[in-house]
């Protein structure tokens, strides 16, 4: 009858010997970050859920109750992530302090043109690139990446709803991942929403 203290000693004992973690699952929405309305330039997203956010900003589209036709929807409103906004910045996602690596599941994403100003204006299609890394070290080398495509619908005068992504099997035990959309350019940004996957600590 002493069997659950026996398994729990045994899962212990592993945990101690080989090194493991505890997996500690996130779902990452930004719902939860105060932003103002349409602004994408000034609300960083920084340390979120056990990992540091480089080149994130929290955006509300739109105002609450006032439609808005602009952009990719977020997949749970009302904040989503907007991520290639300024020139010259890497988007990525590494550990934090009290995490020792993450591993991606899925997320939802699209891309939109902005203004001059950082205001978001229509979809437009785009390839998304994500590279996984096992360390945050400067040249460390990718141990994974995968292509997402986005393609809005033709008619772009309509807010678009965002594509889902899911990531490989390999996509486990990172230290950072990068995102890079196509084209490149300063007017298109990238716009993701519900990154789902585990912390291990």
């Amino acid at each position: 009858m002493h069997y659950p203290i026996l398994v729990s000693q045994l899962a212990l004992a592993a945990f101690t010997t080989f090194g493991l973690g505890a997996q500690i699952p996130f779902d990452d929405n930004f719902d939860d970050i105060t932003v103002i309305p349409e602004e994408g330039r000034i609300n960083p997203v920084g340390t979120y859920h056990g990992k540091d956010y480089t080149g994130f900003d929290a955006l509300q589209p739109g105002i609450p109750g006032v439609i808005t036709l602009d952009g990719v929807a977020p997949e749970t409103p009302p904040n989503q992530a907007v991520a290639g906004i300024m020139a010259g910045v890497v988007s990525a996602i590494a550990i934090a302090e009290g995490t020792k690596s993450f591993a991606l599941s899925s997320f939802y994403y699209g891309c939109a043109t902005q203004t001059d100003q950082g205001l978001i204006e229509l979809a437009t299609a785009c390839n998304i690139t994500v590279t996984g890394y096992g360390s945050t070290a400067a040249g460390a080398k990718p141990v994974v990446s995968q292509v997402f495509d986005f393609k809005p619908v033709e008619d772009l005068e309509v807010q678009q709803a965002p594509f889902l992504g899911n990531f490989g099997p390999r996509f486990t035990n990172l230290a950072k991942a990068t995102f890079v959309q196509s084209p490149g350019t300063p007017t298109t940004v990238m716009l993701l929403d519900e990154i789902i996957g585990s912390n291990e600590t």
